[in-house]
């Protein structure tokens, strides 16, 4: 009989155990993340201001308001080897996972050399990212041997 007890006992046990497991479920994990769409321009007219237009996107199952998930956008412009400087890029347009952007590069930060290099920097739930570096000619632009910049000859 206390054989019987003590099968009756452990089989309790374990059936509180299983109940107990079966009734737990596994934390939420949203699986999804973020990213940008920038294409850049084939050219740059050295007399006219340049305007880039990105795009910042949510995808998979991430939620969130894509407002508040990006943040801290920034367009980093190489002015020199030794020197950079930052334009904020402006809100153009908001859908439910993209938002939409556009900065004017103005003509004095095209500078006088072959190519426009840039890149856009920004933070998605916290955590910073960028693009590669653009370089995109300059037209009519052309270095000579010295580095210095002189109009191309058509």
């Amino acid at each position: 009989m206390n054989n019987y007890k003590n099968i009756s006992l452990s089989l309790f046990v374990w059936l509180a155990i299983l109940i107990t497991l079966s009734s737990c479920r596994p934390p939420k994990f949203e699986i999804g993340g973020g990213g940008s769409i920038h294409i850049p321009p084939k050219h740059v007219d050295p007399t006219q201001p340049l305007e880039l237009n990105y795009e910042l996107v949510i995808w998979g199952e991430g939620d969130g308001d894509v407002k508040k998930r990006f943040n801290d956008i920034r367009c980093i412009i190489e002015l020199s080897e030794q020197e950079t400087t930052e334009l904020r890029p402006q809100l153009t347009k908001i859908e439910k996972k993209k938002a939409f952007y556009s900065v004017i590069i103005p003509i004095h930060m095209i500078g006088n050399r072959e190519n426009l290099k840039y890149l856009f920097r920004f933070k998605l739930d916290g955590v910073e990212n960028a693009t590669k570096w653009f370089s995109v000619p300059i037209k009519g632009r052309k270095l000579n041997a010295n580095n210095l910049s002189v109009p191309s000859s058509h």
